[in-house]
């Protein structure tokens, strides 16, 4: 009976109706929780529990495990609840159901949001206008979150998956949708689509609680993966934590990081290329879903992966799980997962030259090439001096997988960091920052240069919906390459944050006041002789991100994704820590005046990285009024990069994290940063 009512609505608390329900059967047995001889109006869809107040049911469902109170009082009241929901179900008011956004009554009539269609039931409404409203969002979620985040089968998901998926896909499309909306509008959006997320996660986490098994049905953990995505990127230090929750409990309930536990009767669509489009129609789409379920679950555990690290370590939290525990083969090409019907799909299937090696055997496909087989592998073959070609065939086939191995890359580089700092400092080392070994170095150096390889060479072939993808690899590979020299701040520093916000934040003050390091080789910071040689050895790739991001010809940043940013931002932070050292070598050689440049001085090491820096970010009319010097003064300089930083996260306002740090940056005491000495 429970599990009726469950597939009919989402949320996990339950009103007056229920309780009632619940509290006319006797009760055998004690129940885990609660008194139910009193008369409590609010209830526990997990144990059933009865409380008085609503918060304290809240708190409640927050700690319950769901372990019913016993199983013959559910089954007595079963009759009960049936008769009380079918007359009493319409005698409560919607006002009464929406009090907080996790309590609702069963009635669909009264849970309508103002799309026009109830949260359960996410099909398009039959009201024109309501359903032009509905198309955008889901037009807007493809448009401009799926190609920097395929996890979803673009032509099968909203027909075949769960209702809280499709909801999820709504909720994160009208956040898109809002941004478009006139200033008085945008609010109005993103409530609607926060109350969305709200009643999705109530429900996701109830089956987590009570019906584990549908748990591991691919569209529920999709939908758990754009839920998470939603809670750590969207605002609130309660939709973080949230979120956080949710997916160490995925991690936990899942047990799904061994492929051949989950896909049995996996490859059975590869042979699909004896079947003819035209005599064996029903065969062939049978194939094709065959294929995306087995895909489908495969991006799935490999977006959890990814997405232990990317909302963790930006408050320097330590992932749950690592590629180690990973025991999945690569995705297959985007063409495959992208194609529209089984006939498209058919023939990229009989030009992916990775089926076509798999074809050849029919004995034990890992022969083939062993490096696909897990991220482990695949990673250790590109840090050799010759990677597999076929793996790198691929990675170029499948920028997504890209993304998870350079993922995994840079989880690697930190666990380094967090294990070498744990030791005593080395004064011989001339480096403050070394963290590996010279052979470990060149090792991870040749993996990032060979992903590197794969992004440019996109350029010539590249496809539109690929291209966000392959923009996100290239930031993150300059992101890795600066670790190696200069260690996240919040590691060094052994501080840890409570959500990626805060995380930014404590980041970009310590970065502007230079408390990198002070834990650690002080003396060879103290001695400072080659200045900062990071921003000179990537001098050149830094200036190309900083044309994309803050220069005059700059992307299109609207549907950036929010963890793009996020590594952008740490390559900022690292220029303009640069330019402040710049500024502060130059002022310390005039006497601490504001300088007048000559042309014969313009290439020495302060002058030459404030003279790229900026470069890179004036506009060409500033650049002419400079003159022939391209320098401007010190002071004028970090006003002007300032200003830079503060329309990059301006033009980032998609996902909360935008307006956040925007007023971060703006706030005055990034400003007093630059009083302090920075060696």
């Amino acid at each position: 009976m429970f599990a009726d009512i469950h597939t009919k609505c989402e949320p996990i608390y339950i009103h007056t109706i229920y309780s009632e329900a619940l509290t006319s059967s006797d009760p055998v047995g004690e129940p885990r929780h609660g008194d139910s001889t009193c008369n409590k109006p609010y209830a526990c869809f997990s144990c059933n529990a009865s409380f008085s107040r609503r918060d304290v049911c809240k708190r409640h469902v927050e700690r319950c495990r769901g372990i019913p109170a016993h199983p013959s009082r559910r089954e007595a009241s079963e009759e009960a609840i049936r008769e009380t929901i079918r007359i009493q179900s319409s005698s409560v008011s919607p006002q009464e159901a929406f009090t907080s956004p996790k309590v609702a009554v069963i009635s669909p009539e009264d849970r309508r949001d103002s799309w026009g269609h109830t949260v359960c039931d996410v099909s398009p409404p039959d009201n024109g206008f309501l359903k032009t409203r509905y198309d955008s969002h889901i037009s807007a979620y493809f448009d401009y979150f799926h190609p920097s985040f395929p996890l979803l089968h673009r032509s099968t998901a909203l027909g075949t998956g769960p209702q809280s998926l499709k909801s999820m896909v709504l909720a994160i499309g009208s956040v898109y949708s809002a941004r478009k909306l006139p200033e008085d509008g945008i609010a109005s959006g993103l409530g609607e689509s926060r109350d969305l997320w709200e009643t999705v996660y109530a429900h996701l986490y109830s089956i987590m609680d009570s019906d584990w098994q549908n748990l591991r049905k691919p569209g529920v953990i999709q939908a758990s993966i754009l839920c998470i995505i939603y809670g750590a990127y969207m605002g609130e230090p309660s939709h973080y934590s949230k979120a956080r929750k949710m997916l160490r409990a995925l991690v936990d309930e899942l047990g799904l990081l061994t492929q051949t536990l989950v896909l049995t009767s996996s490859r059975s669509w590869i042979q699909a290329y004896d079947d003819s489009p035209d005599n064996h129609a029903p065969s062939l789409h049978e194939n094709w879903m065959s294929y995306v379920e087995e895909e489908a679950m495969k991006l799935a555990i490999y977006s959890l992966l990814f997405l232990d690290f990317h909302i963790f370590y930006p408050c320097n939290i330590r992932s749950i799980t690592s590629s180690m525990d990973m025991d999945w083969e690569l995705p297959f090409s985007s063409m495959l997962w992208e194609a529209e019907n089984e006939v498209v799909w058919m023939r990229s299937l009989n030009d992916d030259s990775r089926v076509k090696r798999l074809r050849e055997s029919a004995t034990d496909f890992s022969l083939i090439c062993p490096t696909t087989k897990s991220l482990t592998l695949a990673m250790q073959s590109l840090m050799s001096d010759s990677p597999r070609p076929a793996l790198l065939a691929a990675l170029a086939a499948s920028p997504f997988t890209t993304l998870f191995v350079l993922t995994s890359i840079d989880a690697l580089v930190r666990d380094f960091t967090r294990s070498y700092y744990q030791l005593p400092p080395n004064l011989a080392d001339p480096s403050a920052y070394h963290i590996l070994t010279q052979t470990q170095t060149r090792q991870v150096v040749a993996a990032l240069k060979h992903i590197l390889r794969l992004s440019t060479d996109q350029d010539i072939h590249w496809d539109a919906k690929n291209q966000p993808l392959w923009t996100t690899i290239q930031r993150m590979v300059l992101d890795v390459r600066i670790s190696l020299c200069k260690p996240d701040d919040l590691l060094i520093g052994g501080i840890v944050d409570s959500n990626i916000f805060a995380g930014l934040a404590t980041a970009t003050h310590l970065a502007l006041g230079q408390y990198s390091g002070s834990r650690r080789s002080l003396q060879s910071l103290l001695d400072n002789i080659t200045g900062d040689d990071v921003i000179l050895v990537m001098l050149d790739d830094i200036s190309d991100v900083l044309h994309q991001v803050l220069g005059e010809n700059r992307q299109d940043a609207f549907s950036e994704a929010p963890w793009t940013s996020v590594a952008t931002y740490r390559v900022i932070l690292t220029v303009w820590r640069s330019l402040r050292w710049a500024a502060g070598q130059v002022r310390d050689k005039n006497g601490g005046e504001e300088p007048v440049f000559s042309l014969e001085r313009r290439f020495t090491v302060p002058n030459v990285v404030l003279n790229a820096i900026m470069e890179a970010v004036l506009s060409e009319q500033e650049r002419m009024v400079q003159g022939t010097t391209h320098v401007m003064a010190p002071s004028t300089s970090e006003v002007r990069f300032k200003e830079a930083v503060l329309q990059f996260w301006k033009e980032r306002s998609v996902w909360a994290i935008g307006p956040f740090m925007e007023n971060l940056v703006a706030d005055p005491a990034c400003d007093s940063f630059a009083l302090l000495p920075v060696e």
